[in-house]
This record gives C-alpha cells, structure tokens and sequence, in this order.
C-alpha cells in the first residue's frame, strides 16, 4: 500500500495496517526533518509532489514486492512544510524472516531518496 499525505503522520496507524499474518519479522523506518543538514542549520523543509509521484511511489512497493518475499509493504510519504522533528516518511515491512524485511525496507529507504518526481527545498534559517 501506498500514501501520500498531508497531514502528520500516524506511525502507529501506519504500524496497525501492516499485516503480518505469516511473517515472522517486521522492520519499520521513519525518516524525519533534521535540523543540520548540509549546508547549515534548517527550519524545515518544503515537499512538493510532481505529475506521476504516486506512480513512481507504487513502482517502488511493486518493485519491492517482486525483488523481496514480503507479506507486506507500507509506504507513506509526506508532503507540504515540515518543521525540524516532523516525520517525511515511513516505509514499513512484513516478511517471513529478517534477512528480506531488513533488505526491503533498506531498499525502500534508497528508493525514496533517488524519487525523482519530487521538489525538495530546504527552509534554512538566516
């Protein structure tokens, strides 16, 4: 499953759509806004999606679907002005064993970062 929302993220919500029924391990990764980022000290970031962002989200839970055997996979990004602290996104995975929920979610992790269907503008402080 996919998202894309808003709104601040529920990790709990996130957390209790994961099924893991047949799955013996569960990884879950929340990135969040970091107040040093390179190049100085941030207030946030802006996130603005662009034609075909969900697409390219779906391309990357379908490609982790085939690379990986999961029970399942959460994908939940956020978009609009996010203070320093705030929650950007989460990916979250069921597998049978850890081995394939630690590589899924690491690749999920990778995956996001090279999204090219996404503004990032960081809001640094004067």
């Amino acid at each position: 499953m996919i998202k894309v929302v808003n709104e601040a993220i529920d990790v709990g919500a996130v957390l209790a759509s994961l099924k893991t029924e047949g799955a013996g391990s569960v990884v879950f990764h929340v990135g969040v806004v970091k107040s040093n980022p390179e190049g100085g000290r941030s207030e946030g970031i802006s996130f603005t999606p662009q034609a075909g962002f969900e697409d390219e989200l779906r391309a990357i839970e379908d490609d982790l679907r085939s690379q990986f055997d999961l029970a399942d996979v959460v994908l939940v990004r956020r978009m609009g002005t996010l203070k320093v602290g705030d929650f950007i996104l989460v990916a979250a995975v069921s597998a049978s064993g850890r081995e394939a929920a630690f590589g899924a979610c690491r690749e999920a992790i990778e995956r996001y970062k090279k999204m090219k269907r996404l503004v990032k503008k960081e809001l640094f402080v004067d």
